[in-house]
């Protein structure tokens, strides 16, 4: 510690001997000095203290001062600055790191061998050179910055930092280590740059203190109970926990409705470290989050994150908050973070700049990732390898959590014990008699599971229906709401809906009494994690954790008697793209719906057994690709193999904005602030991200919460709602469908071509796609 308080003051030292701005009104002295946290190593010292040293150029400082309007680069040639300055001082590893930091801070991070090139893979360093080379310009510098540089002959020095840069990249093979400390140093750097110029301080990592919360509320909603299942499950992980504190990875494998959630917050508040609940959609982020609030009253306030939350500009004196508030909540920072799984993995694997800043914010925490086997399985391998790094370099522990747990070749401490799933046999799953897998027999499954439905109707008051479509979800909907069933209430719930209404969906039959009745058609959006119960259900066939995320649903409270375990029905597809839509996942899970098809019922207690030799039986994902591009540091082909390939796929979706009177006054309002945006972008750059923070606030306010995801095919079959096209709205944004909210059905939300065309004399006001 002493020597890194001594190098520490040798570089404010350095510091205080700079006289520019690395802002407006913002000294580069001051800059610095708030970047700079007591846990960073000397290279992390060195990155901060270089990143702007380029803007002391006269040209940069007369823009800063609103005398110039052009644009000058500061990015290469104070990573050149670096490079002069430490080569032969710092190791080859910390050189690459250090290099790729600097020279991306104001973009996505790019491949390591891109390292001085252009996009256009053009070299950058001569111009650099020949700027810093420039007679005069950088007189801001003092002169000992500049006894090496001009010790060296300037038509060899690109020459030489190339064949330096060459050298290290044929010596050397990184490893996901090495990768994931260039991840880190270059978010350590955005993070604290940015909060340095927002907030004009230095940031300061506190540590949360939960002071028994969530013990307390277990203990106060569970004393007057008798001692039962939940309890002896959470105290044996609690127990487990204890007698393995000095481990980083912990896995919870428990069935459905055993308070996974409240003992894994818990479990986190022993740890003691700031919590991050990572469920994998945004309807459980809500619900997670109001109980969290419930639970930590005014004591602490948890954050909730995901791509439509907000914080409201509400005038000029609260704007300095605001931005520091925005920056805090998007780089996922709060005592008790609620978001969902894909800014988790933005942040291991996206190279966007924004995306990267997250990571920094990660270090010394407890991230949940809650129903884990939502991830992609072509990448649980890789994904397995990066969480067990990153526990080891930045004190991260990670609790993974599902009833359905994906297999793991890693030897993570397993919290839980099997015997759980052997106290509960709740349901049953059965195939639905006479229905056939075969995907001839389409039309007969729809009559059969109709029938079904009609029948069970008499005896059961809560009934759930799992399509693996969308198009047959409305159908099997309408074919409903059309019957002569009137004694339930007919629900649908799909992403076709606006996500309002699919939670006024779920909130109604969550809030339901127990005598209510009700049948639920849905797609499976339903399977992870809500927590709605249901005495009965049906699932179309699809993989095994699918139909045992399903299950989870029904009878999951377990209210019914021994001797009334109740069905989940299996039935042969109504779907035409089954098989396309899962994959290797419906592959694998064959043998099992042959087993049901032969009317061989299986019960819940049997259910594991089954779970992991379905996991263990599905294809693992090549990883050699991906070693190639660790083996090289090539972030951004890292970002589009894992990210691109398997996280962000929204290649064959459109947004469409559903849009009332109201809504469409902002979205032209939205339309005119990006023109001003456009045209401030290169004379006031702080009115432009002024602009773009108010673009930003207004989108997510007014425009996000009205969208809804939909098939681009779906978008060019639309043949009755107003199909205006709107150029991005704003810039970062996709580009945008609008249609008016008169096409627009709350009930089912924006309805498919074949299921308006075969219900449209029944049903008004349904819009087509």
């Amino acid at each position: 510690m002493g020597d890194k308080n001594k190098k520490r003051r040798k570089n404010i030292k350095y510091i205080s001997m700079l006289n520019f701005n690395s802002h407006p009104n913002i000294s580069i002295n001051e800059h610095i000095k708030n970047m700079l946290q007591n846990d960073d190593e000397e290279i992390e010292l060195k990155v901060k203290y270089f990143h702007d040293l380029a803007k002391a150029s006269v040209e940069f400082q007369k823009k800063l001062c609103g005398e110039d309007n052009k644009n000058y680069s500061h990015a290469i040639e104070s990573a050149v600055l670096f490079f002069i300055m430490n080569d032969g001082e710092i190791n080859p590893d910390d050189m690459i790191t250090a290099l790729l930091a600097i020279l991306c801070h104001h973009t996505r991070l790019k491949d390591a061998k891109q390292i001085f090139k252009h996009d256009d893979g053009s070299e950058a360093i001569s111009s650099a050179i020949d700027n810093l080379g420039r007679e005069k310009t950088f007189d801001n510098l003092p002169a000992e910055y500049f006894d090496k540089f001009n010790t060296l002959n300037k038509n060899n020095l690109s020459e030489y930092m190339q064949k330096q840069i060459r050298k290290i990249f044929r010596d050397k093979k990184f490893l996901l280590k090495d990768v994931i400390k260039q991840r880190f140093l270059f978010s350590n750097l955005i993070f604290n740059d940015k909060y340095s110029v927002i907030s004009g301080e230095r940031f300061h990592f506190g540590s949360p203190y939960f002071n028994g919360i969530f013990k307390e509320h277990i203990v106060n909603k569970y004393l007057a109970d008798k001692p039962n299942i939940r309890d002896d499950f959470r105290n044996s992980i609690l127990e487990k926990y204890s007698a393995n504190k000095d481990k980083k990875i912990f896995v919870i494998s428990a069935p459905t409705g055993i308070s996974k959630t409240l003992t894994s917050l818990a479990l986190a508040e022993q740890i003691g470290k700031k919590i991050i609940f990572a469920p994998p959609i945004t309807a459980i982020i809500d619900q997670v989050h109001d109980d969290i609030k419930m639970i930590c009253a005014d004591k602490i306030e948890p954050i909730k994150i995901h791509h439509k939350t907000f914080i409201d500009i509400d005038n000029d004196e609260n704007k300095e908050r605001y931005n520091k508030e925005k920056f805090l909540s998007e780089t996922l920072h709060g005592d008790i973070v609620v978001t969902t799984q894909w800014q988790i993995m933005s942040a291991l694997f996206s190279n966007k700049n924004s995306d990267c800043t997250k990571i920094y914010s990660l270090k010394n925490s407890t991230i949940i990732i809650d129903e884990v086997q939502s991830l992609p399985y072509q990448i649980i391998n890789i994904f397995e390898d990066y969480i067990e790094e990153l526990s080891k370099l930045y004190n991260i522990t990670f609790v993974l959590m599902s009833a359905t747990m994906p297999h793991f070749s890693k030897d993570f401490c397993i919290l839980s014990d099997d015997k759980f799933f052997d106290c509960y046999n709740r349901y049953k799953l059965e195939w639905l008699k006479d229905s056939r897998m075969s995907k001839d027999a389409i039309e007969k499954n729809q009559n059969i599971l109709i029938e079904s439905i009609i029948k069970s109707a008499k005896k059961n008051n809560k009934i759930l229906v799992v399509l693996n479509q969308i198009a047959t979800a409305q159908e099997i909907f309408m074919i409903l709401k059309k019957s002569k069933l009137k004694s339930h209430k007919i629900l649908s719930l799909t992403t076709y809906m606006l996500e309002e209404h699919r939670n006024e969906v779920i909130q109604y039959v969550k809030n339901a009494s127990k005598n209510e009745k009700i049948i639920l058609v849905s797609t499976q959006s339903i399977e992870a994690g809500v927590d709605l119960d249901f005495d009965v259900g049906y699932r179309e066939i699809a993989p095994v954790s699918s139909i045992i995320q399903t299950a989870g649903r029904v009878n999951r409270h377990g209210l019914n008697n021994d001797d009334e375990i109740r069905t989940l029905f299996i039935f042969g597809t109504i779907s035409e793209y089954t098989n396309k839509i899962y994959g290797d996942m419906f592959v694998v899970s064959r043998s099992f719906l042959s087993r049901l098809e032969e009317q061989k019922s299986i019960f819940e207690k049997d259910i594991l057994n089954i779970v992991k030799a379905y996991f263990k039986g599905l294809p693992s994902n090549d990883s050699r690709i991906v070693e190639e591009y660790i083996s090289t540091a090539a972030h951004e082909k890292i970002h589009k193999e894992i990210f691109e390939k398997y996280i962000e796929v929204d290649e064959f979706k459109e947004s469409l904005y559903v849009a009332d009177e109201e809504n469409e006054i902002w979205c032209h309002k939205i339309l005119e602030l990006y023109q001003q945006r456009y045209l401030e972008k290169n004379q006031n750059r702080d009115k432009f991200f002024e602009i773009n923070d108010m673009i930003d606030c207004l989108f997510k306010k007014y425009i996000a919460p009205n969208i809804v995801k939909v098939a681009k095919k779906d978008i060019c079959n639309a043949s009755s709602f107003n199909k205006r096209y709107c150029s991005k709205i704003p810039s970062s944004y996709d580009n945008i469908y609008v249609m008016n909210k008169e096409y627009y059905n709350k009930d089912v939300g924006i309805a498919k071509k074949n299921v308006m065309e075969k219900f449209q004399d029944d049903v008004t006001d349904i819009s087509v796609s």
